[in-house]
């Protein structure tokens, strides 16, 4: 068994001392400093990867082997040392320890590598072909589904800025007859379209509305608006959320006449040459202390900033005469202490069966970090990122 680099943190210097035995001519010099035997057994190889983790003096927070191999089945015709791999990855698996295992179709073909997923706590392999595949939909284009009439369109139905589309003959023939026809039918009828939208290839389809424009001339026959169609992005169900509005207070008379007091003290007359950019100004201290060799750059002045002793000296009282028309007696705006008070945090627990119960259905995903992290650690389980999480917790309950 040989160990080709000891374990560190990776860098550009250990990348470039595996690239030496990439292709066919790295191939024979792997043959040839290092060398291969079919003889050996895997659980000698996890026993060397129990030793590397061992040998690591700080706290990991994770431990992965990789495992990339045109084999599934080393020992398929010797059992004993079938045996003893599977122990040995037990072994493993008590320290905390995660295998994954790549099947690679020939080790000098990169293409034929296989991806692996859980699935409804199913591991499912994909070659790459189908793995492309699955991110392919439609070509870029729209689909029309139907009309829907525009009432029907809400304020809260633009989520992102839209877009105008008009016909074009010369990627197209006969698009602008279309287009004609469609957006004088949408007009007469008061409707707009309803389209499957797909930008451009590789893309992710979106549901859209095609709203119709009508074209507006002026006194002199002259083109002010072009007709066509918006396209308005649609929301899907996940991208629209109740908001809790606060309770709407009035504010009195006396309150209104005592802010119109406060405003009047704070007037000045505004004057764009009175206010330099700080930022540019900053710039170019910098650049004159590097022309003169200077230690430090010159301070600059922000003018953008409130003077507030100048609008304290200029409202007098009138600003705790206007905060005790407002505000509880003792209340202080400034004071943290004073605002929204903060809700403790819940910890939310979930049973074994609840956990399968999301499993079963497909929807652990939906759960928060926090919650995962709640039922890793009910398991012992380890993880930092989302999917990590979840697939430790798949894991984990396929086996048990």
């Amino acid at each position: 068994m040989c160990l080709l680099e000891p374990t560190s943190t990776g860098g550009a210097k250990r990348g470039l001392e595996l690239d030496q035995y990439e292709g066919e001519k790295g191939n024979k010099s792997f043959k040839k400093n290092i060398g291969h035997s079919t003889d050996d057994s895997l659980s000698d190889a996890l026993w060397v990867c129990s030793n590397l983790f061992s040998d690591v003096t700080l706290k990991l927070s994770h431990k992965r082997i990789m495992l990339f191999t045109n084999n599934d089945n080393p020992h398929a015709k010797d059992s004993s040392k079938a045996r003893l791999t599977r122990t040995k990855a037990n072994d493993l698996r008590e320290t905390e320890a995660v295998l994954l295992m790549t099947v690679i179709a020939h080790i000098t073909q990169c293409d034929l590598i296989q991806k692996r997923t859980v699935y409804g706590q199913r591991q499912i392999v994909l070659e790459k072909e189908e793995t492309e595949e699955l991110k392919r939909f439609d070509g870029p284009g729209l689909v029309l589904i139907g009309f829907k009439p525009l009432s029907l369109l809400k304020k809260h139905h633009h989520i992102r800025s839209p877009q105008f589309i008009y016909p074009d003959e010369t990627l197209v023939t006969g698009s602008t007859t279309l287009f004609s026809a469609l957006l004088t039918k949408c007009l007469e009828k008061d409707v707009y379209a309803v389209c499957r939208y797909t930008p451009r290839r590789n893309t992710p389809p979106r549901f859209v509305a095609l709203v119709p424009q009508e074209e507006a001339l002026d006194d002199q026959k002259v083109q002010t608006i072009p007709p066509g169609f918006h396209l308005i992005y649609l929301p899907y169900a996940d991208d629209v959320r109740k908001i809790g509005f606060t309770e709407k207070r009035v504010a009195s008379e006396d309150q209104i006449e005592k802010m119109k007091s406060v405003v009047q003290k704070l007037r000045f007359k505004y004057r764009p040459e009175s206010f330099e950019n700080p930022v540019i100004q900053r710039h170019f201290c910098n650049l004159e202390a590097l022309a003169l060799d200077l230690k430090e750059p010159e301070e600059v002045e922000d003018l953008t900033l409130p003077k507030n002793d100048v609008m304290d000296r200029g409202i007098g009282q009138l600003a705790e005469e206007f905060l005790e028309l407002v505000y509880p007696p003792g209340y202080n705006p400034g004071d943290a202490a004073g605002g929204a008070e903060k809700k403790p945090n819940v910890e939310v627990s979930l049973g074994k069966e609840e956990v399968r119960q999301y499993l079963r259905s497909g929807t652990l995903g939906k759960l928060t970090v926090p919650v995962l992290k709640e039922v890793c650690k009910q398991y012992g389980l380890r993880g930092s990122k989302k999917q990590e999480l979840i697939d430790a917790i798949t894991g984990h309950f396929a086996e048990n």
